[in-house]
Parts: C-alpha cells; sequence; structure tokens
C-alpha cells in the first residue's frame, strides 16, 4: 500500500484505513471510499465506526444499526460484530447496537472516568484514569472479570481479554483456547489481538505476534519499525513508520 496512513483496523472479512488526507479506504466486505477528515477507524465483522476530526462518528454496514441520541463528541471508539462503544470526551461510554442474546454488553459501566476501551463478542472492557479494568458483558470463562491491578492498555478478542500492565508486560484473562495461554516474555508499548493470535509493538517498533499460524496471521518482519498494528480474525496489518501499511496476503484498499 501506498504511503502515509495514520490508522488501520483489521475486522472479519474486511479492512479499513486512514489516508494521509483523513479519509476512510476499505477493502473486503466493506469495500468503499468515506470522506473525512477522520482520525480512527474501527472495523468489526461487517460493520465499521469512524471517528471525525471534530469528534463526531459515522457508522457504515450492510445492514443500519441507528446511532441512539449521538452524545459526542468522542474521543475513541470501537466496534464489533453488530454493536460498537464510544468513549466521550468526560470518559463515560456509550454503547449501541444488539444485544440478542441479553448479555449486557451495550450496557458499559457508569463509573469513570474511562480512557480506554475495547469491545469484542459479547464483552467490552475499558481502563479508568487509575488504569484498572472494568469490564461488562458476558462469557463463561471470566473475561467480565478483570484481575486487580494498573493497566496501560486493554484488549479484547473472542477467545481472550489483554492487558499491558504498568510494568509493560503482558497478562491475558478469560482465555478460551490456546492462543493466549502463553505470551511472549518483554515490554511493549501497544498490543493488538485477533481471534486466535495477537500482535504487540516494542519501544523500537518492532513487532512480536503469536498464537495462531494460520492465512499468515504471524507474517511481519520484525526487521521493519511500526508504529501501529491491527490484529483481524485471521490476518495482521500493521504501519510501518514511513507511513506504508504492512498486510500480508490482505488486498490493500
Amino acid at each position: 500500500m501506498r504511503g502515509g496512513w495514520l490508522d488501520v483496523s483489521v475486522g472479519v472479512g474486511s479492512l479499513c484505513a486512514i489516508d494521509a488526507i483523513g479519509d476512510i479506504h476499505c477493502t473486503g466486505e466493506l469495500r468503499g471510499r468515506l470522506g473525512g477528515p477522520f482520525q480512527q477507524v474501527s472495523v468489526g465483522s461487517g460493520y465499521g465506526v469512524g471517528l471525525y476530526a471534530n469528534g463526531a462518528i459515522e457508522a457504515f454496514a450492510f445492514e443500519e444499526i441507528p446511532i441512539p441520541d449521538d452524545p459526542g463528541p468522542f474521543t475513541a471508539i470501537a466496534a464489533a460484530e453488530t454493536w460498537a462503544c464510544g468513549l466521550a470526551l468526560d470518559g463515560s461510554i456509550h454503547c449501541w447496537g444488539d444485544d440478542d442474546r441479553g448479555t449486557g454488553r451495550t450496557e458499559p459501566p457508569d463509573a469513570g472516568p474511562y480512557s480506554q476501551i475495547s469491545i469484542a463478542g459479547d464483552v467490552g472492557c475499558a481502563l479508568d484514569s487509575d488504569g484498572a479494568a472494568d469490564c461488562w458483558g458476558q462469557w463463561d470463562e471470566g473475561a467480565a472479570a478483570p484481575p486487580a491491578g494498573a493497566y496501560r492498555q486493554v484488549e479484547v478478542t473472542h477467545n481472550a481479554v489483554c492487558a499491558l500492565q504498568s510494568d509493560q508486560t503482558i497478562a491475558c484473562w478469560g482465555v478460551r483456547g490456546l492462543a493466549f495461554l502463553e505470551t511472549p516474555p518483554g515490554e511493549f508499548e501497544t498490543l493488538s489481538l485477533g481471534s486466535a493470535h495477537a500482535c504487540a509493538l516494542g519501544a523500537a517498533g518492532h513487532a512480536t505476534c503469536w498464537g495462531s499460524e494460520g492465512y499468515d496471521a504471524l507474517e511481519l518482519p520484525s526487521s521493519e519499525v511500526y508504529v501501529d498494528v491491527s490484529a483481524g480474525s485471521s490476518v495482521t496489518c500493521a504501519i510501518r513508520d514511513d507511513g506504508h501499511v504492512r498486510c500480508p496476503s490482505f488486498p490493500p484498499p
């Protein structure tokens, strides 16, 4: 992909990225272009949300999922399959979409203020101003019951919740399957989870990936320097320090 990309998000069957002027370009199931300027994009399965530079949001999907009483402006967004959440300027979380299984996934806690959010499946997690994790929704393996501690980032996938701890090491809970039972040693700056694999960037920008080896999910050259990474259902994409996007085995927008 050409250079100058600002953000990238990989979902189930779709990849979206923001170009240098703030437009969203998508390939796969959500193929198309959306005029910005956007500052963040988040993609689930057949559903995506873009965050404009002014804090407003716009959703794009196969079927319309209304955003009730937009309480923005937002500072961050997260999209899953048929639901999404936004982190408002005051640190509150607002979610919308389907909860057809009655898990409470669209009913986030009203505590906070929060500084970061992540959602997937029937679970959402957020970090408060002290770095403590609050999770909501339902998961039999206890994903909605995070261990006490201070975290720098929390990420949710269908099979685990993982977080960067205060010492920049990785901890996971609510694990289903083998992919997230073991985490790599070392200190990391950012983390992204796919369905059965994960990738993290160290301080020098080099990628470490682990979990399922299928579909080229782990093929990010460790010799390259990255500034952002997004792990999807079966592939991983990352933005290099020169603005190019590396997406093994996935067609670019």
